[in-house]
C-alpha cells in the first residue's frame, strides 16, 4: 500500500474566511480519499503571541478608525515597487519561523488560502532550494498583486474576470480556474424554511433579516439594530455576533427595547441554516460571507465594505444584481421598507440572480483539481 497524500493548507488570521476555506477544501479532499493526511496552519501561530496579538490588533484598528490610510495602503501594494520589497521582507521572516516545520511535514502539496504564507512559500524556493507544490485559492472577488508569485503551481480564484486578470500578471491561463470561493457541503442545499424558523420561534409571516458581521468588532451592529427598528414593516431579526462577548452582552441589554422579534446568537456553526431561513442578509462585503449568501440564494445589503478587497467585492455584487450598498445608516430603513413592499419584485430578483452565480460546488471543485493534477 503507497504512502498516504499529505495536503497541509497554510492561512493567515486575517478575517475567518481564509480559514473557513481551507477547511471547506479538506473536507472536500477527505469526501475524495478518506486515507488524505491533512495539517491546518495558522501562520500566526509561529510568532511570539504578544507580536501576533499587536500586529491583528493594529490591523483591525486600522480598518475600524483609519479605512481610508487602509485603502491607500492596499492600492500601494497593488502599484509600488517598495510593496514587493515589503512582501519579500514579511516573507523571509514568516520562513525562518517555518522552515522548520515545513522540512518536517514534507507535504505534497502546500494549499494556501491568503497572500503571507503563498509569499512566504515563494521565499522559501527562491532563497532556500526548499519547494513544496503549492497551490493559491484567492478568497475575494479581486487578486491582488501581492498574491502573484512564480511559485504557485494552480491558482483557484472565484470567477471568470479573474482569469483574465492572472493573465495580464503573466500566469499561464492552464493553470487558473474560476471555480468559485469555496464553502461548506452545506450551503446550497433545500432546507424547510418553516420548519427552521418555527425551531427558533419566529413566525412564518414576517420578514427574517439576518445581521452578521460583529465578530472583529468592525460592523456597527448597534447603529444598524436602531435604524431597523424604525422601520414600518414588521420583521423578525437574527443577530450573529460571532465571538464578540461584548457586543453580545450589549444586545441582550437592548433587546426588550426593539419592537421586532429579535434573536441574539454568539458564535454558531449553523449559519447555513439562518441564512435559509432569511429574506435579507445584513453584513460586511467578506468573501466567505457572500459566497455564502450567494449560494443560499440570500440578497444582500452590504453596510460601508471597508476600502480595498470588501469595496471590490462589494462592486462585483452590484454589477451581478444581487446586493444593495447602503452608505448611510439613514437610508437603511427607507431601502427596507422598500424591498419588502409586497408589490416590490427586487428581492425576487436578487434571490435568482444570486442563485445564478453561485457555485456551491467550488470546494469538491477545487479539491477534485488539486489531487487530479497531483496524481499526474
Amino acid at each position: 500500500m503507497g504512502k498516504s497524500l499529505k495536503v497541509l493548507f497554510l492561512s493567515a488570521p486575517i478575517g475567518a474566511g481564509h480559514q473557513q476555506a481551507a477547511v471547506a477544501i479538506a473536507h472536500a479532499m477527505q469526501r475524495i480519499n478518506p486515507d488524505i493526511v491533512i495539517e491546518h496552519v495558522d501562520v500566526f501561530e509561529y510568532l511570539n503571541k504578544f507580536l501576533g496579538r499587536v500586529l491583528l490588533s493594529t490591523y483591525f484598528k486600522s480598518l475600524s478608525l483609519l479605512p481610508q490610510a487602509y485603502a491607500n495602503a492596499y492600492a500601494w501594494g497593488n502599484e509600488s515597487k517598495w510593496a514587493l520589497l515589503m512582501r519579500r521582507c514579511i516573507s523571509c521572516f514568516f520562513a525562518n519561523k517555518m522552515k522548520s516545520y515545513l522540512l518536517a511535514y514534507v507535504p505534497d502539496v502546500v494549499v494556501c488560502t491568503h497572500a503571507t504564507p503563498a509569499g512566504m512559500m515563494q521565499y522559501l524556493k527562491k532563497e532556500c532550494q526548499i519547494d513544496f507544490h503549492t497551490v493559491g485559492v484567492v478568497t475575494d472577488f479581486v487578486v491582488h498583486r501581492l498574491w502573484i508569485n512564480k511559485t504557485i503551481k494552480q491558482y483557484f480564484v472565484a470567477e471568470e474576470s479573474l482569469l483574465q486578470d492572472l493573465i495580464k500578471y503573466q500566469i499561464k491561463q492552464e493553470q487558473s480556474y474560476a471555480f468559485g470561493i469555496p464553502v461548506s457541503i452545506m450551503y446550497g442545499q433545500n432546507y424547510n424554511k418553516n420548519m427552521l424558523l418555527e425551531r427558533i420561534g419566529f413566525s412564518k409571516n414576517s420578514r427574517v433579516v439576518l445581521l452578521m458581521g460583529g465578530g472583529a468588532g468592525l460592523f456597527p451592529m448597534i447603529e444598524v439594530i436602531e435604524a431597523l427598528n424604525q422601520c414600518k414593516t414588521e420583521l423578525q431579526l437574527i443577530i450573529v455576533t460571532g465571538k464578540n462577548k461584548k457586543i453580545y452582552d450589549k444586545l441582550q441589554k437592548i433587546k426588550r427595547f426593539i419592537r421586532h422579534d429579535m434573536k441574539v446568537f454568539g458564535f454558531v456553526n449553523n449559519v447555513h441554516e439562518l441564512m435559509a431561513m432569511s429574506d435579507v442578509l445584513i453584513s460586511k462585503a467578506g468573501g466567505l460571507t457572500v459566497s455564502e449568501a450567494l449560494c443560499s440564494g440570500l440578497p444582500m445589503l452590504i453596510y460601508k465594505p471597508i476600502p480595498g478587497q470588501e469595496e471590490e467585492n462589494t462592486k462585483f455584487l452590484i454589477k451581478k444584481k444581487v446586493a444593495i450598498r447602503i452608505d448611510k445608516i439613514s437610508i437603511l430603513e427607507k431601502v427596507i421598507d422598500k424591498i419588502f413592499r409586497i408589490e416590490s419584485n427586487v428581492l425576487d430578483d436578487m434571490k435568482i440572480n444570486a442563485k445564478k452565480i453561485s457555485k456551491p460546488n467550488a470546494a469538491e471543485n477545487i479539491a477534485g483539481c488539486i489531487l487530479n493534477n497531483l496524481c499526474k
